[in-house]
């Protein structure tokens, strides 16, 4: 979102929770949020808009129902997961011309477990429809998130850490999507967390594909109240929720310039 005039890097908190609906049909609810806050040092004064001093500050809410697989009998006796829920970001001082955005996006999954320590599938996100605007140099630019598709191969490894990695595709200002994340369970309370996206532009190198270049990079710790941080198969826990809170890559914007 800064593109080459200022920096990107911060930190955020945040949660994930998922409970029963329907019970007896594996079918639950989830809903997550997390708070970033970004540019420690401020930014270019790059516009008259420009709050140069202040912090970046981004919300995600995520909030829907899923389904994982069912591997009760030691093997996957249900092989098909699913999850649909719709996001929001809201977000102050964003970009160089510090612009208030409000926007959502709904997002789904859907992966077929081939066996026990692997399954493949499609998630992808469509915008709702809503848009946001901001003035930068006088122009008016309008905001929405980007529509987006990708392939992907989950796998449990023996020491139960689980990786992913995807491609697809995506709509202008993008092309093509690839990504990756993991987490790795230090025990049955903590794991440790990684991942990148990004979105390789339609346009072409120098200006302006390298604004047009979208990415996201994280690394984290996440913590487990019920200690069901391993998941011995690629099912999981089928309260847990099954998709994580939006992030700066599963909800990518196309910010009108």
């Amino acid at each position: 979102m800064d593109g080459d005039l200022s920096n990107n890097f911060g930190g955020r908190i945040g949660f994930n929770a998922g409970m029963p609906i329907l019970k007896d049909c594996g079918i639950g609810g989830q809903f997550g949020l997390s708070y970033g806050v970004y540019d420690f040092h401020g930014r270019d004064d790059f516009a008259p808009e420009t709050e140069s001093s202040s912090l970046e500050e981004q919300l995600f809410m995520t909030a829907g129902v899923f389904k994982h697989c069912d591997s009760s009998s030691g093997c996957t006796a249900d092989r098909i997961s699913w999850g649909l829920v719709y996001d929001r970001m809201i977000t102050d001082n964003t970009t160089p011309c510090t612009a208030e955005l409000s926007v959502g996006q709904f997002r789904g999954q859907i992966g077929y477990a081939c066996d026990a320590n692997d399954e493949v599938g499609l998630w992808g996100s469509i915008t709702d429809g809503s848009d946001d605007s901001f003035s930068c140099l006088g122009a008016k630019h309008t905001t929405r998130s980007i529509d987006q598709i990708s392939l992907y191969w989950d796998h449990i490894w023996c020491a139960t850490a689980d990786t992913r990695f995807y491609v697809g595709i995506a709509e202008n200002p993008g092309e093509f999507v690839v990504g990756s994340n993991a987490q790795f369970p230090l025990n049955n309370y903590c794991a440790l967390f990684g991942g990148f996206h990004y979105i390789l532009p339609s346009t072409s190198g120098g200006d302006p594909g390298f604004r047009d270049e979208i990415w996201s990079v994280s690394a984290g710790i996440a913590f487990y109240p019920g200690g069901n941080a391993i998941a011995k198969t690629v099912c999981g826990n089928p309260w847990l929720p099954l998709m994580p809170v939006a992030d700066n890559g599963n909800f990518a914007l196309d910010l009108g310039f």
